[in-house]
């Protein structure tokens, strides 16, 4: 849950599982809705056609991604997701701006900048209210 009691609804690519149980240990501690996912493929189904609501954070294990699944990943943004993703590990500049990744953490995982990165993320995105 938000600050502002908005859900996050995160769907998670990390088949390593201590990064996974790390990703989960960050994002269970504000409630977040999670699920994991053992594919690229069935992430960018989940992201683009199954029914809304659909998830608004994806977090990928950059350092687990084949490059034919980087060029899968892409039609996330192709097929019109616009959600926030967050990579994990090394992640070429080239491909952050291809997939408009949102915020890149590298090695040592150290608790809470998960949730930090997010916690920003969300505050950055978030709208305005017009006082009149």
């Amino acid at each position: 849950m938000d600050a502002d009691g908005t859900e996050i609804r995160a769907i998670v690519y990390a088949p390593v599982p201590q990064r996974a149980r790390w990703i989960e240990a960050e994002l269970d501690r504000d409630g977040a809705v999670l699920q994991l996912s053992q594919s690229i493929r069935n992430i960018v189904s989940i992201l683009v056609d199954d029914p809304a609501p659909y998830p608004s954070l994806l977090v990928v294990d950059f350092d687990s991604v084949t490059p034919v699944e980087l060029m899968e990943l892409h039609l996330v943004r192709e097929r019109g997701w616009f959600g926030s993703i967050v990579g994990l590990g090394s992640v070429a500049p080239a491909l952050r701006t291809s997939l408009a990744i949102d915020h890149v953490l590298t090695p040592p995982f150290v608790t809470d900048s998960l949730r930090d990165a997010i916690a920003f993320l969300r505050a950055e995105t978030r709208l305005i209210p017009v006082v009149r």
